[in-house]
């Protein structure tokens, strides 16, 4: 249940077959170097995708392919997208074996599980670095430590905090990174791949073909992604301002029913997962639900990561995700906040 304030995102239809126009892919081609800069990696590292759950899945198939003789498992965090466990459903079909790791009650994930299983037929692990329902950041660098102990691939979706924390490839221990700036403006459908160019993903980038990529969406994405990191502290200072005021806003309003989901200090400036306890069933968190325009899926996956988080059914349903940009101001949680005073309790 994740309430993005007005982001100006914006969806761009597909014009252009990429595998046909030089010129096209030529411009591509310039704005992935621009991308690669920004993120401080090769150009060749960088791809980009209309369809991220495919592209995933054929490369992980074909990586699970060429090596399964000596690598078949795989452990993935319990708390990950839909799309993501969705493709991880149809490589166990394929023959992948997935251990799931479980989060703590602070939403973050079970090092001693991976420490426990992680091990020489480990494929790859897969941990996002941050959810949208909490906004929770996980420990890749400990995580990304076990797993290359063993020779296996750290897989991380990176998309939530993509312009909300400063963030390098450098820096950042996965060898393959899920990224989208939808949620900092950027277009919609159009997300991109970086894959680390090393032995362990060498074999395995054929199976990334870039098709029917719009030039316009791909401009939008380095635009949107250099715009992010060049406003990285007004947005960090600004959202962080706001997600405290409103939190403290609930609390006032609801006095000992008020409960910040997931761990507080391992956050991303812009996000908050509030339970109102013992109003599950109340007309506020209705109201609240319909102001937000909140679909029944999304309201199904925030409550299914907070269960995984050992909240009880009550209190899943009893929470609500929000997420804060730029556009939003005091006076618009202000006007969240009449509404709820004038609800029918």
């Amino acid at each position: 249940m994740t309430f993005h304030f007005n982001h100006n995102r914006k969806a761009t239809t597909v014009v252009e077959n990429t595998n046909n126009n030089t010129a096209i892919i030529t411009t591509i081609n310039e704005v992935r170097a621009k991308i690669a800069n920004q993120l401080r990696a090769n150009e060749q590292e960088i791809f980009f995708t209309n369809e991220m759950p495919t592209t995933l899945y054929d490369t992980l198939l074909q990586y699970l392919q060429i090596i399964a003789a000596s690598k078949n498992e795989a452990l993935v965090c319990v708390t990950e997208e839909p799309w993501m466990l969705h493709c991880m459903q149809l490589l166990i079909e394929q023959g992948l074996q997935v251990h799931w790791i479980p989060v703590d009650r602070g939403g973050m994930a079970d090092i001693e599980f991976i420490k426990k299983n992680c091990n020489e037929k480990t494929l790859f692990v897969n941990v996002m670095l941050a959810n949208a329902e909490t906004g929770v950041m996980q420990d890749i660098e400990s995580i990304a430590n076990i797993a290359s102990a063993h020779e296996s691939l750290m897989i991380s979706n990176c998309s939530h905090a993509i312009g909300k924390i400063d963030f390098d490839v450098i820096q950042f221990p996965a060898q393959l990174i899920c990224l989208s700036v939808s949620t900092v403006g950027g277009p919609l459908q159009l997300g991109a791949v970086y894959m680390l160019d090393d032995k362990r993903t060498g074999s395995i980038k054929a199976a990334i073909q870039e098709k029917n990529i719009a030039l316009p969406d791909v401009i939008a994405f380095e635009k949107s992604l250099v715009g992010a990191f060049q406003n990285l502290w007004n947005f960090a200072s600004h959202t962080s301002y706001l997600r405290t005021y409103f939190e403290q806003k609930m609390e006032y309003m609801f006095p000992n029913a008020v409960r910040i989901n997931g761990l507080i200090k391992h956050r991303l400036p812009n996000t908050t997962c509030i339970c109102f306890e013992g109003m599950q069933d109340s007309n506020i968190l209705r109201d609240i639900r319909e102001l937000l325009g909140i679909r029944q899926e999304d309201l199904m996956h925030t409550m299914n990561v907070l269960k995984c988080m050992q909240l009880s059914d009550a209190d899943a349903k009893a929470s609500i995700s929000f997420s804060f940009g730029m556009e939003n101001s005091v006076a618009q949680l202000e006007k969240i906040a009449k509404k709820i005073l004038n609800s029918d309790f």
